[in-house]
């Protein structure tokens, strides 16, 4: 216990489920004439017939204890310090510059005193564990600049203003992490008629049927885990970046794709000719080109570079067939000639200029494109006339409202050695405990002990030539690990290397008919 408190046990109180209303009232007294903070190490009952509601002091609360039976009140005060409380309904009124933490009540209520001098400003509120949170701006004066951290609210955020006169303000509050799960119509609600502007950061919820967002709300973040339901979101609020399961045709609203959906785009995992992203075909008649300079904004010092100037030529990214339709949003850097256009495989066509250019020559280009079901088409040129080149560099493709600017991925080497008994094929495991092999990465492995060109015997006894077109050299034979399949064949010389990915690493069996004595490796895997 606090030393300098006074503790309702000395007033009488038993905490043994009768009427403590009068003590308690006595130990309030003392605690605004002492100023010292109210000690309720337990739980007490008022009597809701004597007494409705239940005035607290000035001086704060301490002691984790319970109130029930009648709404306990805060009003027109300034700097309390509440920790650790418990009450049926909290009323707080007019209050500054004060502090409440580890706060658990059924009903959180704040409004602005009901006193034209007052209003609630300039308040902490932190570990607010309640049912609904109403802000109420029906009581004569403001609720401006609050902070909310952590709340879990099970009824949702209110904002409440349904009177057309008076003051009727709540601005510039911030509830950061805030948890409405199990709302039952409105997770955040404001009904006031006026352009409010409060911050809801990093707000979580899990909806299980009609759910919805109303009135003006600046979202900024939020993980909504969707069973049965999406979240409903009006066009008076601002929306930036969120996950799945929201529902947004208009209005300020972006949301954002964490998950590329063109696997590869930023260079992160290749296909079986190591010399393009995974997804990225062109068509036969586009010729190779010199490249431009490789100083992107993206980081990433690569690019695919094609010239053209017969008719129908073009890149294709390609994606995991969708079961319906998408819509795409994408980005990608380039440099060149611009695209003539884009077109989805259900055949919808949209322009495709860069939208800003770099100092260095590089531009962006940001396209929005419906009907797609597995792939886009970049058209470079879609007449016999004149001669187009252009260079792609990296490219994020989303399902959701926005798409971030591609980027370079960081990169750890897992290096080891493995034997192999002369003639016998073998299977050695990869370690990548500690990185996300399961989602992508890269492999090199060299299969010649001594340094040397290694030879593979075919079926027919035939010497098959090294694999020639790698990242690195002729020694080196690229695994790709491709996150759509759980096992890929991956060319090596004519010989199949398979590659399964495992919990405990990557899986790379080595066929009969290698004839060297060892395989050293290099898996190149994602830090992320």
């Amino acid at each position: 216990m606090p030393i300098s408190v006074i503790d309702v046990r000395d007033y009488g109180v038993l905490g043994n489920g009768a009427d403590d209303t009068s003590g308690l009232q006595l130990a309030i007294a003392a605690a605004n004439n002492a100023n010292l903070m109210l000690y309720i190490p337990n739980n007490f009952n008022c009597n809701v017939a004597t007494a409705t509601s239940l005035f607290l002091p000035a001086s704060g609360i301490t002691g984790g204890g319970k109130i029930s039976n009648t709404l306990c009140v805060f009003q027109r005060q300034k700097s309390i310090i509440v920790e650790e409380f418990k009450c049926d309904d909290l009323l707080i009124s007019g209050v500054w510059f004060s502090d409440f933490r580890h706060i658990e009540c059924r009903n959180l209520t704040i409004d602005g005193g009901n006193h034209s001098d007052w209003g609630t400003f300039w308040n902490r509120f932190g570990l607010i564990i309640c049912e609904k949170l109403t802000i109420d701006c029906d009581k004569q004066q403001a609720i401006n600049q609050n902070v909310f951290a952590i709340v879990k609210a099970s009824g949702g955020l209110h904002i409440k203003g349904i009177n057309t006169t008076g003051v009727r303000e709540a601005h510039n509050n911030v509830f950061y992490s805030i948890d409405t799960t199990n709302a039952i119509e409105h997770h955040l609600l404001n009904d006031s008629n006026l352009n409010q502007t409060n911050v809801v950061h990093m707000w979580y919820a899990e909806a299980t049927g009609s759910r919805s967002v109303k009135g003006n709300w600046n979202i900024l973040g939020s993980n909504i885990d969707s069973f049965g339901g999406i979240i409903r979101t009006s066009e008076r609020n601002h929306y930036l970046y969120s996950g799945t399961h929201i529902h947004r045709n208009n209005g300020d609203f972006l949301a954002a794709g964490i998950s590329n959906l063109a696997i590869g785009g930023e260079w992160d995992v290749l296909d079986s000719s190591w010399e393009k992203p995974y997804c990225l075909s062109y068509s036969s008649g586009l010729a190779v080109s010199s490249p431009f300079t490789l100083n992107c904004p993206s980081g990433i010092n690569k690019q695919l570079s094609k010239e053209t100037s017969s008719a129908f030529q073009g890149f294709t990214i390609s994606f995991s067939a969708f079961s319906t339709p998408k819509t795409i949003v994408g980005c990608l850097w380039y440099q060149g000639d611009d695209f003539e256009s884009i077109e989805s495989d259900g055949q919808v066509s949209v322009s495709a200029s860069g939208i800003y250019i770099h100092p260095s020559g590089w531009k962006l280009l940001r396209f929005v494109i419906s009907e797609v079901s597995s792939f886009i088409k970049l058209w470079v040129n879609t007449s016999s006339a004149g001669y187009k080149r252009v260079s792609i560099n990296s490219f994020f493709m989303t399902d959701q409202k926005t798409s971030f600017l591609p980027s370079k991925k960081e990169k750890t080497l897992v290096r080891g050695k493995a034997s192999q008994p002369a003639g016998s094929s073998f299977t050695i495991l990869i370690p990548t405990s500690g990185y996300q092999m399961q989602r992508r990465g890269m492999a090199k492995i060299f299969l010649a002990a001594d340094g040397s060109a290694p030879t593979f015997q075919g079926a027919s006894g035939s010497i098959l030539t090294p694999f020639a077109k790698n990242r690195y050299n002729n020694t080196d034979y690229p695994v790709v690990i491709n996150p759509n399949s759980a096992i890929v064949s991956v060319n090596g010389g004519g010989t199949s290397f398979t590659c399964i990915g495992t919990v405990n690493g990557i899986q790379i069996s080595i066929p009969t008919g290698i004839n060297n004595t060892a395989v050293k490796y290099e898996l190149e895997v994602d830090e992320e």
